[in-house]
Protein backbone atom coordinates (compact mmCIF):
# COMPACT_ATOMS: atom_id res chain seq x y z
CA UNK A 1 0.00 0.00 0.00
CA UNK A 2 2.78 2.62 0.94
CA UNK A 3 4.55 1.91 -2.05
CA UNK A 4 1.61 2.87 -4.39
CA UNK A 5 1.52 6.40 -2.25
CA UNK A 6 5.09 6.66 -2.87
CA UNK A 7 4.92 5.94 -6.83
CA UNK A 8 1.85 8.72 -6.43
CA UNK A 9 4.18 11.14 -4.32
CA UNK A 10 6.77 10.78 -7.06
CA UNK A 11 4.40 11.30 -10.40
CA UNK A 12 3.26 14.37 -8.05
CA UNK A 13 6.88 15.68 -7.69
CA UNK A 14 7.56 15.24 -11.59
CA UNK A 15 4.41 17.18 -12.76
CA UNK A 16 5.49 19.90 -11.08
CA UNK A 17 9.28 19.56 -12.09
CA UNK A 18 7.14 19.57 -16.05
CA UNK A 19 8.88 16.08 -16.65
CA UNK A 20 5.45 14.82 -16.98
CA UNK A 21 2.01 16.54 -18.41
CA UNK A 22 -0.94 15.51 -16.86
CA UNK A 23 -4.14 16.60 -19.19
CA UNK A 24 -6.76 15.80 -16.80
CA UNK A 25 -9.25 17.77 -14.91
CA UNK A 26 -8.76 15.33 -11.82
CA UNK A 27 -6.19 13.46 -10.25
CA UNK A 28 -7.82 10.49 -8.24
CA UNK A 29 -6.52 8.44 -5.46
CA UNK A 30 -7.92 5.35 -4.02
CA UNK A 31 -9.55 2.23 -5.04
CA UNK A 32 -13.01 3.04 -4.23
CA UNK A 33 -13.86 1.75 -1.28
CA UNK A 34 -14.39 3.39 2.24
CA UNK A 35 -10.95 3.26 3.77
CA UNK A 36 -8.81 6.16 4.52
CA UNK A 37 -6.62 7.52 1.61
CA UNK A 38 -2.90 8.63 2.72
CA UNK A 39 -0.41 10.67 1.12
CA UNK A 40 3.41 10.75 2.68
CA UNK A 41 6.26 12.60 2.21
CA UNK A 42 9.34 9.94 2.23
CA UNK A 43 11.07 11.57 5.16
CA UNK A 44 14.09 10.15 6.94
CA UNK A 45 11.80 9.64 10.01
CA UNK A 46 10.02 6.49 10.91
CA UNK A 47 6.50 8.58 11.18
CA UNK A 48 6.08 10.35 8.02
CA UNK A 49 4.53 13.57 7.74
CA UNK A 50 1.13 13.16 5.64
CA UNK A 51 -1.86 13.98 4.15
CA UNK A 52 -4.81 12.12 4.67
CA UNK A 53 -9.14 11.71 4.21
CA UNK A 54 -10.22 10.05 7.30
CA UNK A 55 -13.48 8.45 6.34
CA UNK A 56 -14.41 8.11 10.01
CA UNK A 57 -14.79 12.20 10.35
CA UNK A 58 -15.52 12.59 6.81
CA UNK A 59 -12.83 15.08 6.50
CA UNK A 60 -8.77 15.57 5.05
CA UNK A 61 -6.39 15.79 7.62
CA UNK A 62 -2.89 16.64 8.01
CA UNK A 63 0.21 15.59 10.05
CA UNK A 64 3.34 17.31 10.67
CA UNK A 65 5.13 14.04 12.58
CA UNK A 66 3.35 11.10 11.26
CA UNK A 67 1.45 10.36 14.71
CA UNK A 68 -1.27 13.32 15.46
CA UNK A 69 -3.53 14.35 12.65
CA UNK A 70 -5.79 17.97 12.64
CA UNK A 71 -8.49 18.91 10.36
CA UNK A 72 -7.41 20.62 8.12
CA UNK A 73 -8.62 24.52 7.76
CA UNK A 74 -9.06 23.73 11.81
CA UNK A 75 -8.06 27.09 13.53
CA UNK A 76 -10.01 29.38 11.38
CA UNK A 77 -11.56 33.24 12.45
CA UNK A 78 -8.49 34.63 13.82
CA UNK A 79 -5.95 33.32 11.11
CA UNK A 80 -3.36 32.09 13.79
CA UNK A 81 -4.57 29.89 16.08
CA UNK A 82 -1.84 28.97 18.92
CA UNK A 83 -4.27 26.34 20.27
CA UNK A 84 -3.09 22.84 19.22
CA UNK A 85 -6.83 20.78 19.66
CA UNK A 86 -9.25 23.68 18.74
CA UNK A 87 -12.06 21.39 17.73
CA UNK A 88 -11.93 17.76 18.81
CA UNK A 89 -12.99 16.57 15.52
CA UNK A 90 -10.84 13.14 16.69
CA UNK A 91 -9.62 13.24 20.05
CA UNK A 92 -9.52 15.47 23.47
CA UNK A 93 -5.43 15.14 23.58
CA UNK A 94 -3.34 18.50 24.60
CA UNK A 95 -6.11 19.09 26.94
CA UNK A 96 -5.19 18.33 30.96
CA UNK A 97 -7.39 18.36 33.65
CA UNK A 98 -6.63 20.27 36.87
CA UNK A 99 -7.29 21.44 40.78
CA UNK A 100 -5.74 24.36 41.89
CA UNK A 101 -7.91 24.55 45.52
CA UNK A 102 -10.75 26.21 47.03
CA UNK A 103 -10.11 29.10 45.03
CA UNK A 104 -11.91 31.72 42.55
CA UNK A 105 -9.32 32.45 40.55
CA UNK A 106 -6.62 30.22 39.45
CA UNK A 107 -3.38 29.32 41.17
CA UNK A 108 -1.42 27.73 38.16
CA UNK A 109 -3.89 25.72 36.16
CA UNK A 110 -1.94 22.34 35.99
CA UNK A 111 -1.74 19.85 38.86
CA UNK A 112 -3.81 18.68 41.78
CA UNK A 113 -6.93 15.78 41.54
CA UNK A 114 -9.84 16.89 39.75
CA UNK A 115 -13.33 15.43 39.83
CA UNK A 116 -14.78 16.58 37.05
CA UNK A 117 -14.57 15.36 33.57
CA UNK A 118 -13.07 16.35 29.78
CA UNK A 119 -14.28 13.97 27.06
CA UNK A 120 -14.66 14.39 23.45
CA UNK A 121 -18.65 14.03 22.72
CA UNK A 122 -19.72 12.89 18.92
CA UNK A 123 -23.77 12.95 20.81
CA UNK A 124 -25.73 15.21 18.01
CA UNK A 125 -27.47 17.25 20.31
CA UNK A 126 -24.03 17.68 22.34
CA UNK A 127 -21.96 18.75 19.38
CA UNK A 128 -21.64 22.39 18.12
CA UNK A 129 -19.65 21.77 15.09
CA UNK A 130 -18.22 18.98 12.68
CA UNK A 131 -17.94 15.54 14.14
CA UNK A 132 -16.83 15.93 17.60
CA UNK A 133 -16.99 19.05 20.72
CA UNK A 134 -15.43 18.95 23.98
CA UNK A 135 -17.26 18.30 27.08
CA UNK A 136 -16.97 19.19 30.59
CA UNK A 137 -18.74 17.67 33.04
CA UNK A 138 -19.00 18.35 36.51
CA UNK A 139 -21.11 16.19 39.34
CA UNK A 140 -23.07 17.46 41.87
CA UNK A 141 -20.62 18.67 44.30
CA UNK A 142 -18.80 21.98 45.52
CA UNK A 143 -15.46 21.61 42.90
CA UNK A 144 -14.18 25.27 43.40
CA UNK A 145 -11.04 25.52 41.93
CA UNK A 146 -10.99 22.33 39.64
CA UNK A 147 -10.78 22.97 36.10
CA UNK A 148 -9.15 22.08 32.27
CA UNK A 149 -6.48 23.84 30.86
CA UNK A 150 -4.41 23.55 27.95
CA UNK A 151 -0.16 24.78 26.89
CA UNK A 152 0.03 26.95 24.13
CA UNK A 153 3.36 28.97 23.23
CA UNK A 154 2.74 32.46 22.07
CA UNK A 155 4.73 34.35 19.19
CA UNK A 156 7.71 37.35 19.74
CA UNK A 157 5.21 39.20 17.68
CA UNK A 158 2.46 38.83 20.28
CA UNK A 159 4.23 40.32 22.99
CA UNK A 160 3.02 42.92 24.77
CA UNK A 161 -0.28 43.01 22.40
CA UNK A 162 -3.67 42.17 22.83
CA UNK A 163 -5.30 38.99 21.68
CA UNK A 164 -8.56 37.25 21.04
CA UNK A 165 -9.51 34.15 23.33
CA UNK A 166 -12.99 32.69 20.96
CA UNK A 167 -14.95 29.60 21.16
CA UNK A 168 -18.48 27.98 20.80
CA UNK A 169 -20.06 27.10 23.80
CA UNK A 170 -23.47 25.37 25.05
CA UNK A 171 -24.45 25.21 28.73
CA UNK A 172 -27.29 22.94 30.26
CA UNK A 173 -29.53 23.26 33.12
CA UNK A 174 -28.18 23.72 36.55
CA UNK A 175 -25.33 26.17 35.48
CA UNK A 176 -25.78 29.51 35.87
CA UNK A 177 -23.76 32.98 34.84
CA UNK A 178 -20.51 32.39 36.10
CA UNK A 179 -20.16 28.87 36.80
CA UNK A 180 -17.21 28.34 34.85
CA UNK A 181 -14.42 30.94 33.91
CA UNK A 182 -12.12 31.37 31.39
CA UNK A 183 -8.09 33.11 31.75
CA UNK A 184 -4.85 32.98 31.01
CA UNK A 185 -1.57 31.79 32.41
CA UNK A 186 1.60 32.97 31.27
CA UNK A 187 5.22 32.51 32.10
CA UNK A 188 4.13 28.84 32.96
CA UNK A 189 7.32 27.53 33.45
CA UNK A 190 8.64 30.10 36.22
CA UNK A 191 6.78 32.43 38.13
CA UNK A 192 3.00 31.73 36.71
CA UNK A 193 1.04 35.11 35.63
CA UNK A 194 -2.66 34.84 36.15
CA UNK A 195 -4.50 37.26 33.31
CA UNK A 196 -7.92 37.89 33.14
CA UNK A 197 -9.82 39.28 30.32
CA UNK A 198 -10.45 42.57 29.88
CA UNK A 199 -14.08 42.09 29.70
CA UNK A 200 -13.77 39.57 32.77
CA UNK A 201 -13.45 35.98 33.43
CA UNK A 202 -17.20 34.70 33.94
CA UNK A 203 -18.83 32.64 31.18
CA UNK A 204 -22.64 33.27 30.93
CA UNK A 205 -25.16 30.74 30.63
CA UNK A 206 -26.88 30.15 27.18
CA UNK A 207 -30.03 29.11 28.31
CA UNK A 208 -30.16 25.77 26.49
CA UNK A 209 -29.39 27.72 23.00
CA UNK A 210 -25.74 28.27 21.85
CA UNK A 211 -23.12 30.84 22.25
CA UNK A 212 -20.13 32.49 20.46
CA UNK A 213 -18.07 33.58 23.82
CA UNK A 214 -15.24 36.59 22.55
CA UNK A 215 -12.40 38.04 24.83
CA UNK A 216 -9.31 40.27 24.51
CA UNK A 217 -6.42 39.67 26.97
CA UNK A 218 -3.11 41.48 27.15
CA UNK A 219 -0.07 38.99 26.83
CA UNK A 220 3.08 39.64 29.36
CA UNK A 221 6.06 42.31 28.09
CA UNK A 222 8.88 40.07 28.41
CA UNK A 223 9.69 37.63 25.60
CA UNK A 224 10.85 35.09 28.26
CA UNK A 225 6.83 34.78 29.53
CA UNK A 226 4.85 34.18 26.49
CA UNK A 227 5.08 30.10 27.67
CA UNK A 228 1.08 30.43 28.44
CA UNK A 229 -1.77 28.32 29.66
CA UNK A 230 -5.37 28.57 28.45
CA UNK A 231 -7.17 27.96 31.36
CA UNK A 232 -11.24 27.18 32.00
CA UNK A 233 -12.30 26.84 36.30
CA UNK A 234 -14.70 26.86 38.33
CA UNK A 235 -14.10 29.77 40.70
CA UNK A 236 -17.97 29.04 42.63
CA UNK A 237 -19.28 26.46 45.24
CA UNK A 238 -22.35 25.75 43.06
CA UNK A 239 -23.38 22.09 43.88
CA UNK A 240 -25.47 21.56 41.06
CA UNK A 241 -24.79 19.09 38.37
CA UNK A 242 -24.12 20.81 34.53
CA UNK A 243 -22.33 19.99 31.82
CA UNK A 244 -20.55 22.82 29.08
CA UNK A 245 -19.56 21.88 25.39
CA UNK A 246 -16.75 23.85 23.80
CA UNK A 247 -15.61 24.04 20.44
CA UNK A 248 -13.76 25.91 17.67
CA UNK A 249 -11.25 27.22 20.58
CA UNK A 250 -8.94 29.89 19.24
CA UNK A 251 -6.38 31.94 20.65
CA UNK A 252 -4.52 34.54 18.07
CA UNK A 253 -3.83 38.20 17.09
CA UNK A 254 -6.66 38.41 14.96
CA UNK A 255 -9.82 39.88 17.60
CA UNK A 256 -8.14 43.17 19.03
CA UNK A 257 -11.31 44.55 20.26
CA UNK A 258 -14.36 42.23 21.46
CA UNK A 259 -18.06 42.96 19.94
CA UNK A 260 -21.17 44.33 22.20
CA UNK A 261 -23.31 41.95 23.97
CA UNK A 262 -25.90 40.39 21.41
CA UNK A 263 -28.93 38.39 23.26
CA UNK A 264 -31.59 36.87 21.18
CA UNK A 265 -34.71 35.44 22.56
CA UNK A 266 -38.29 34.39 21.86
CA UNK A 267 -39.62 36.64 20.28
CA UNK A 268 -37.49 39.08 19.47
CA UNK A 269 -36.86 41.82 21.99
CA UNK A 270 -35.55 45.02 20.08
CA UNK A 271 -34.48 47.22 23.27
CA UNK A 272 -32.51 44.03 24.45
CA UNK A 273 -30.24 44.27 21.51
CA UNK A 274 -28.45 46.78 23.28
CA UNK A 275 -28.46 45.62 27.04
CA UNK A 276 -25.17 44.73 28.59
CA UNK A 277 -22.26 46.29 26.07
CA UNK A 278 -19.79 45.03 28.58
CA UNK A 279 -17.35 43.53 25.66
CA UNK A 280 -18.33 39.71 25.82
CA UNK A 281 -20.11 38.24 22.60
CA UNK A 282 -23.22 35.76 23.85
CA UNK A 283 -25.42 34.48 20.81
CA UNK A 284 -28.16 32.45 21.88
CA UNK A 285 -29.47 30.76 18.74
CA UNK A 286 -32.33 29.04 20.07
CA UNK A 287 -34.83 31.12 18.62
Amino acid sequence: MKKSFYILFGVIVALSLGLYKLNENELRLGDGTDTNKVIEANTSSADKPSLRYDVTSSAWQFSNNGTDYAAMGSGGGLGVNHVSNPDFELNATDWNLFADGAVSAPVDGTGGAATITFTRTTTASEVLRGAGSGKISKDAADRQGEGLSSDLDLDLQDVQKLLGIVFDYSTTANYVDGDLGVWMICDTGGTPIVIEPQEGSAIPATGGGRGRMIKSWLTPANDDEIDCRLTYMIPNTNALAWDVFIDDVQVGPGVSKTTPVVTRTKPLNVSGLFAGLNGSEVVDEAI
